[in-house]
């Protein structure tokens, strides 16, 4: 008797390069211990910095350099990351927020 196959769920993540400072992509690498992958990091940090009433300031480091990193999101937080972009003038500096969240976090 054949067995019914069985309904895998896709999640529908997508492959996104960002140009990040080499000490947030190293936080970054440090949190995904945490939260089990870099792209869940990224997901729960936008989460909760979109539902902030007050975001953090990041401060614009000057002479950091900076590198192209690949991340595997989920459509909604490279929204949220976009969304996010106004009050942070670039994606690196809206992932350094994105760090600083999560550190705060207990």
């Amino acid at each position: 008797m054949r067995q019914p196959k069985k309904v895998t769920k896709v999640t529908p993540s997508i492959d996104k390069t960002f140009k990040v400072p080499i000490d947030v992509i190293e936080d970054l690498k440090a949190l995904a211990l945490i939260h089990g992958s870099h792209g869940r990091a990224l997901q729960v940090g936008t989460e909760l910095l979109i539902r902030m009433a007050r975001k953090p300031k990041v401060e614009a480091v000057t002479g950091v350099p900076v590198e192209g990193q690949t991340y595997t999101i989920l459509p909604r937080t490279l929204d949220l990351i976009e969304r996010l972009l106004p009050s942070y003038e670039n994606r690196g500096n809206v992932l350094r927020a994105v760090v600083q969240v999560l550190r705060e976090q207990p």
